[in-house]
């Protein structure tokens, strides 16, 4: 069932299992959407929307992992040698306005609603309320 693959997708990425996060979200993306992108329940049959919205969530916590108490770790299950997503929501009320990574870096704009310390992947920042921190360049 579409559901259950995104259960394991997303405990995998919250685990940092790479391998198995990017299974499950390739056997999301392979089996259960038909070609007009009508979603699945089981393999091929039963309408249902569950992966409508699990399959997104699977993709951004293969990106972004973080705590109420200000840790962001950045790709924790990334398959993806390069890319970029924007609008990504972490906890502790910080939003990553855009990521971006390659083999050798990444780059990320953070920006808190309130003012917070925190720390991403495990460089301590002090993030002031409403002011972005712009293109933050991290070793990969």
């Amino acid at each position: 069932m579409a559901f259950g693959l995104v259960q394991l997708g997303l405990a995998a990425a919250g685990l940092g299992l790479t391998a198995e996060a990017h299974e499950a979200l390739t056997l999301l993306s392979t089996r259960y959407w038909r070609p007009n992108l009508v979603s699945t329940h089981n393999r091929d049959a039963l309408f249902n929307v569950d992966i409508c919205g699990g399959t997104p969530a699977l993709i951004a916590a293969m990106l972004l992992r973080s705590t109420d108490e200000g840790r962001i770790d950045l790709l924790p299950a990334c398959p993806w040698p390069s890319g970029e997503a924007t609008g990504l929501l972490a906890r502790a009320g910080i939003r990553v306005d855009r990521l971006s990574w390659s083999p050798e870096r990444i780059e990320v704009t953070l920006t808190a609603r309130e003012t917070i310390t925190a720390t991403v992947n495990g460089q301590e920042l002090q993030l002031l309320a409403g002011i972005p921190i712009d293109a933050l360049a991290l070793p990969r």
